[in-house]
């Protein structure tokens, strides 16, 4: 089986991740970057993206060929995003960072993208993001990118309590930014940021739900948590098909793919798999 995207590339795929292997030579070996053609990687990694956005929504638990497509798919997007030097402004890189590291975990790389988060932290590289902006869009966005990066990161109880933290604020500080940041919006674009902030709020709940799950194996007395984020999930990609948004749709399923992959990899799902074919 293969996707008309990835026979599409397949030469340049490969002359990407060959350079992708030097850079890390280079930097392992030689403390030093290498000569990379970052166009070519920058373009395969985003073909690899949107090739594995396209087989999740194809996606069938029983096609195994599919599967094994889609995860290789996304771990090489995510040896590439791994390689390439993240510009623009904290926002924009923290936006790629989730990326990579969703596109990580369905690729089964989860483990490689939580040493990488903790590292970006331990060298200062973890984007300084806008969290307290008084602007409610960015605001939004940042705690968002910044509690989904941390769960993925797992860095102890620091980050889970962080996590419920940062949603909690954000909570208390709608009513106080919601309006304004909604009223200074043109006619024109106001449906489509109303609802952006629908999703985002949706995500952000999916964020709580999954930090209570991995510490305690179950929320609000249920142990089946995977509806409850996909109630979530569904929710956001709904607000993002009339408006049409472009950043937060593929954002919503790479965090709904890689979330399920975190939930049935916990230990809490693995115990209970254990127990039920004992009894």
């Amino acid at each position: 089986m293969s996707h008309w995207l990835i026979d599409g590339i397949e030469e340049r795929r490969r002359a990407a991740l060959k350079a992708s292997n030097k850079a890390q030579v280079y930097r392992e070996l030689l403390s030093t970057d290498a000569e990379l053609d970052l166009n070519l990687i920058l373009d395969v990694a985003n073909a690899l993206e949107l090739a594995s956005l396209d087989l999740i929504l194809e996606r069938f638990e029983e096609n195994e060929e599919k599967e094994k497509l889609l995860r290789a798919a996304a771990c090489d997007a995510f040896q590439l995003f791994k390689t390439l030097f993240v510009a623009g402004s904290p926002l924009d890189q923290g936006k790629t960072l989730l990326r990579a590291s969703c596109l990580a975990i369905i690729g089964d790389r989860g483990s490689d993208a939580a040493r990488w988060l903790r590292a970006l932290e331990d060298t200062g590289d973890w984007p300084d993001l806008p969290i307290n902006s008084e602007n409610w869009g960015e605001r939004t966005w940042a705690t968002l990118i910044d509690v989904w990066l941390r769960l993925i990161r797992k860095r102890g109880w620091s980050d889970r309590d962080l996590v419920l933290e940062r949603i909690a604020n954000l909570r208390s500080s709608q009513m106080e930014f919601e309006k304004n940041y909604l009223d200074g919006v043109t006619t024109h674009s106001a449906k489509a940021t109303a609802l952006e902030l629908i999703g985002l709020y949706h995500l952000a709940k999916a964020a709580d739900i999954l930090a209570q799950f991995i510490t305690e194996g179950v929320v609000d007395g249920n142990h089946q948590v995977q509806q409850l984020l996909d109630t979530h999930f569904d929710r956001a990609q709904a607000a993002c098909e009339p408006a049409r948004l472009i950043e937060l749709e593929p954002t919503t399923r790479l965090l709904a793919a890689a979330s399920a992959q975190l939930v049935n990899n916990s230990i809490w799902t693995v115990t209970r798999g254990v127990q039920e074919n004992k009894s």
